[in-house]
């Protein structure tokens, strides 16, 4: 069992939140399949260390090409246009259940979603970008957080102009509207 301090999950969707790229690597699927969910996280302990010392909310994890893979607990999508980016599984990332509603509820929007291989850079060029997990939701991410090319400093770069996106905000709203749906369902089967 993993306890979280208490969040403030309509702040956070308010005003956005900040990540990092921490300098320790997702662990590559070779060694451990992301799909297993494990106690095996040294690198996920690391990575929230690292988040820490960024002073970010959330670390996203590189794979060993340095593409984008996941958060330490969440899955992360940008926005380019209509378009809606998001890390390939081949990435080496566990799906997500959130990750994968969010998918599928953009595609019936009508937008179009591209998984792929990104680096923090196609993260920077972003409309707008934002996290996912069950806990979470959907989050805005309005800062991206990294070291300096061989140096211990810090370097910050806004996305979105600082602020949540209204594509963020739309699809929000389409994943809280099919989560009341569902539990309208769930108790009207139970009743």
């Amino acid at each position: 069992m993993m306890l979280h301090p208490g969040r403030d999950g309509e702040r956070l969707r308010r005003h956005g939140v900040s990540i990092g790229i921490p300098r320790v690597r997702r662990n590559p699927p070779e060694s451990l399949d992301p799909r297993i969910k494990s106690n095996n996280g040294l690198n996920i302990i690391l990575a929230k260390l690292e988040a820490r010392r960024l002073g970010v909310f959330e670390c996203v994890l590189l794979n060993r090409h340095g593409r984008l893979t996941e958060g330490t607990t969440s899955n992360i999508f940008f926005i380019r246009g209509r378009a809606l980016y998001t890390p390939a599984l081949s990435c080496g990332l566990l799906e997500g259940v959130t990750r994968a509603a969010v998918v599928r509820l953009a595609r019936a929007a009508g937008y179009r979603v591209v998984e792929g291989a990104y680096r923090p850079e196609h993260l920077k060029a972003a409309d707008e970008a934002f996290l996912t997990s069950t806990t979470l939701e959907i989050v805005p991410i309005v800062r991206l957080v990294e070291y300096g090319a061989g140096t211990s400093r810090f370097r910050s770069t806004s996305i979105g102009g600082g602020r949540p996106g209204s594509l963020t905000v739309r699809l929000h709203q389409l994943f809280r509207d099919e989560v009341r749906a569902e539990m309208k369902r769930e108790l009207a089967g139970l009743l």
